[in-house]
């Protein structure tokens, strides 16, 4: 069966080992975050800026993965 990602085989996809640790996500959010600000012209951008989008991207997807998470178990629920 295929499933709704239109992965062929989940089971080979689940041994797929993607360890991300806070750090690296800390870093890739930050890097975002430069690479975004560069491309709307800015010519810099201070630490503090870069930490308070930082802090609010990393609510933001807690919050849709929460909400995500409640809706997938709404759906499953009405089956």
């Amino acid at each position: 069966m295929r499933n709704r990602l239109g992965l062929e085989n989940s089971e080979k996809a689940a041994k797929i080992d993607l360890e991300i640790d806070e750090r690296s996500a800390n870093e890739a959010i930050n890097h975002t975050i430069k690479i975004l600000a560069k491309v709307q012209g800015f010519d810099e951008i201070h630490k503090s800026t870069i930490d308070t989008i930082s802090e609010l991207t990393k609510e933001f997807l807690k919050n849709f993965g929460e909400t995500a998470k409640i809706l997938v178990e709404k759906a499953a629920r009405r089956r």
